[in-house]
């Protein structure tokens, strides 16, 4: 059991992502990419046997936020993402406009259709950054 929990810390160090959707939904894990139409995730859950890793996709209309953080691991079964249509009460308004990321720097870079890559690397129209330059990405709606 020590060896597990070791395990799940070692991985939450490696792999440290959140999504914020538009019906609340907060999912942990490691991003492995994003495109225009789709966000994909590999994340971790309880599971029968101990941890189970699971990979989610996540249409990018449903993403608000994304942050670069130290927490892989949700405290629940994985979400039935996209199964129902957000709730107005609970709704999380998506920014309007352009798509902008939160830099080190703490400067926000506007992000002409924000996404990243396999490399983990972020594209913002014609300019890319490392994920290492970016604490947090807002989604326009579309």
């Amino acid at each position: 059991m020590k060896l597990a929990i070791l395990f799940v810390l070692m991985v939450a160090v490696a792999r440290a992502d959140s999504v914020d959707t538009t019906d609340k939904l907060i999912v942990f894990g490691h991003i492995e990419r994003m495109d225009q139409t789709e966000l994909t995730i590999t994340a971790s859950f309880p599971s029968p046997k101990g941890v189970a890793s699971k990979e989610l996709k996540i249409p990018r209309s449903q993403v608000v936020k994304i942050e670069f953080n130290l927490t892989t691991f949700n405290p629940g079964g994985p979400p039935a993402i996209g199964a129902l249509p957000p709730a107005k009460s609970r709704a999380v308004p998506a920014p309007v406009g352009q798509d902008f990321a939160v830099m080190v720097d703490g400067h926000h870079q506007p992000c002409d259709g924000a996404t990243i890559d396999i490399q983990q690397h972020l594209h913002c129209g014609k300019e890319e950054f490392p994920k290492s330059a970016v604490i947090r990405i807002f989604l326009a709606t579309q």
